[in-house]
């Protein structure tokens, strides 16, 4: 049985869907190909992470579910539809919050434009969990027998890159919410511009002058940047 990765491999080497990619991330077909084997990986093991969390099971199972087997069956069709709808859908459940981080991370690590990858990311997708879907159907599996096998390729990948085979990139899966990224946007410009005005009262203290005018300028600012966000 062919892992994940080679299966992909495999797919994407046929040259419409090569070709078809690369149009689609506006890269040379070499960047394209550079970029599918950092992400694969990296889709791979987001996908086990995610599908080990206490909902993940479900999770995973409701991605694959959305399969038909038509895009497996005709990659270079399916690349060249450019209808990245599903693909967003299954890796909002994947990567959650993260999804953005993972994009620049992959692009990083493939020397390719992040604007690149996000435009491969959601057709890329679907024809990851299109693999895993063929091998659940073929094999009867249930959900639980899916998590195992994604954690089985996830111990393959690991492996690969302990003897530098592949390049394997460790991706957040949708479970996970950094700090910062919970922080709401208006509060860190609110917060900057308090910041700004204490300077500026505890320069105008120490000094012994009076600027009613430009105080009342600052926290004008910062009621602004409440009512108004960026």
């Amino acid at each position: 049985m062919s892992t994940i990765l080679e299966s992909t491999k495999i797919l994407l080497g046929q040259a419409d869907a090569r070709s078809n990619l690369a149009r689609l991330m506006d890269v040379e077909p070499e960047i394209a190909d550079v970029a599918v084997l950092t992400a694969v990986p990296a889709l791979i093991k987001a996908m086990a992470d995610r599908a080990e969390l206490a909902d993940g099971s479900e999770a995973i199972g409701s991605i694959v579910e959305l399969d038909d087997g038509s895009i497996v069956a005709d990659v270079p069709l399916f690349l060249d539809g450019r209808k990245p709808a599903l693909g967003n859908g299954m890796l909002d459940v994947v990567l959650g919050t993260n999804r953005g981080d993972a994009a620049i991370d992959i692009a990083a690590v493939g020397k390719v434009a992040p604007v690149a990858v996000r435009k491969m990311l959601p057709m890329l997708m679907p024809i990851v969990v299109g693999i895993v879907a063929k091998q659940r159907k073929d094999r009867v599996w249930t959900d639980d027998e899916v998590v195992d096998f994604l954690a089985a390729e996830r111990s393959l990948l690991d492996n690969a890159a302990a003897l530098n085979d592949v390049p394997v990139l460790a991706v957040a899966s949708g479970a996970r919410f950094p700090l910062f990224q919970a922080l709401s946007l208006r509060w860190i410009v609110v917060g900057v511009a308090v910041a700004v005005g204490l300077a500026w009262l505890l320069s105008v203290l120490s000094s012994g002058q009076s600027d009613a005018a430009g105080l009342a300028g600052v926290f004008h600012l910062a009621s602004a940047s409440v009512t108004n966000p960026a």
